[in-house]
């Protein structure tokens, strides 16, 4: 019998997260990264 498994993740503002459960719940792994935010400027000529 093959195991399920689920994989969320949720990217915000400043990081990125992810964690990966099981068919019952049971938490797997769980990972976090933090990342910087780029605000663009407009080209002007």
């Amino acid at each position: 019998m093959s195991q399920a498994y689920f994989l969320g993740i949720d990217t915000g503002t400043n990081s990125s997260k992810g964690v990966i459960m099981d068919d019952p719940g049971k938490v797997i792994a769980v990972c976090s990264t933090q990342h910087e935010m780029m605000n663009l400027q407009p080209l002007t000529l």
